[in-house]
């Protein structure tokens, strides 16, 4: 007997406990308009940097909506570095009808200057884009005029490495007779919507790696410049859970997400407007200048991060409870079985 309530005490601890962890499951999404790291190069010297522009965090998801609207304050100081033009807008977002959860960024160009040269870098239009859709997949996108990208006035493609030789003195670095950049700028996108896919990131992506020479043609410093991110937008979302019904048998039927084409898609034009950065106005879907260079629309992403789903397994509880309720069970047959009859 004693064993038998244990088994049913760790059978209702299991259930409480998968319900409890189900519960903590975390739904996030956060937006990021400027993310800048500059490298120290002590032979110049160049100071080292790391700092966050434009930020909004996730909504509260308990809530039936709610919204950020983004963080502009610059603790950081990054526009020390950076200047961002157009209308700003970062911002996540959050509505427990339709379950979807947004992230967004919007600027329409930006501009760096790196070791007090003005325009050091220059960046076209952002507008990125993530969301978990009602599903609970993710989807998301980025795009940006990438032939606005230069650097020192040279033209930077999207995708690939561009070689950019310059002066010392283009570098305000007079220690330095010549200098070779690497420039990559890069369009990092996950777009899916597919079941089982819970999370989704896109962002610009500019990296400048550098090989500088004195005047007696001696390598004085090879390594990281500049890294710097644009529109960076996270979601991630709670995993879809099929249906379960009982069937007349007694056995479990599960359902699983409908083929339907005209059901839910994962196509962030068919009813989410986005920004047009040049304009301010919404539009239903990337205008020509906003086309990413190089990437058919709807197509996977150059690059992108699954992040990890959360959760901690509860089975080891329940089947504790349901071991020991069999072991009770069968000791209380058998102790009346052996019971004399008078």
């Amino acid at each position: 007997m004693a064993l038998t309530v244990i088994g049913v005490a760790f059978g209702i601890a299991g259930l409480i406990t998968s319900t409890a962890v189900r519960a903590a499951e975390p739904q996030r999404a956060e937006s990021t308009l400027v993310e800048l790291s500059i490298t120290e190069i002590p032979p110049i010297p160049v100071d080292a940097f790391a700092g966050l522009y434009g930020t909004a965090t996730t909504p509260d998801t308990t809530q039936t909506s709610d919204e950020d609207l983004g963080d502009f304050s610059d603790p950081d100081e990054t526009l020390t570095y950076v200047t961002v033009n157009g209308t700003e807008v970062v911002e996540t977002s959050w509505d427990s009808a339709s379950g979807q959860l947004t992230a967004r960024a919007n600027a329409t160009s930006f501009e760096l200057d790196y070791n007090e040269v003005n325009d050091f870098l220059t960046a076209g239009s952002v507008d990125a884009y993530a969301r978990c859709i009602d599903r609970g997949d993710a989807l998301a996108y980025a795009r940006s005029d990438g032939s606005q990208a230069e650097v020192l006035g040279r033209g930077v493609a999207n995708g690939v490495p561009t070689l950019i030789t310059v002066t010392g003195d283009e570098l305000n670095m007079p220690s330095v007779s010549v200098a070779n950049l690497t420039v990559l700028e890069q369009t990092v996108e996950n777009v899916v919507n597919e079941p089982g896919q819970i999370s989704a990131e896109a962002y610009l992506h500019y990296t400048i790696t550098a090989e500088l020479y004195d005047d007696n043609g001696d390598l004085i410093y090879s390594g990281s410049m500049v890294d710097m991110k644009l529109g960076h937008v996270v979601v991630e979302c709670l995993p879809s859970v099929p249906p379960t019904t009982a069937s007349p048998t007694g056995q479990d039927v599960t359902g699983t997400p409908s083929d339907d084409p005209t059901g839910p898609t994962g196509d962030p034009t068919d009813d989410v407007p986005t920004e047009d950065p040049t304009t301010g106005e919404p539009t239903r879907e990337p205008s020509a200048s906003m086309s990413q260079p190089g990437l058919p629309p709807g197509s996977t992403a150059h690059s992108g991060t699954n992040l990890p789903a959360t959760g901690g397994s509860v089975g080891p509880l329940l089947a504790i409870g349901i071991l020991v309720t069999g072991i009770g069970t069968t000791l209380i047959w058998f102790s009346r079985r052996d019971v004399p009859k008078h």
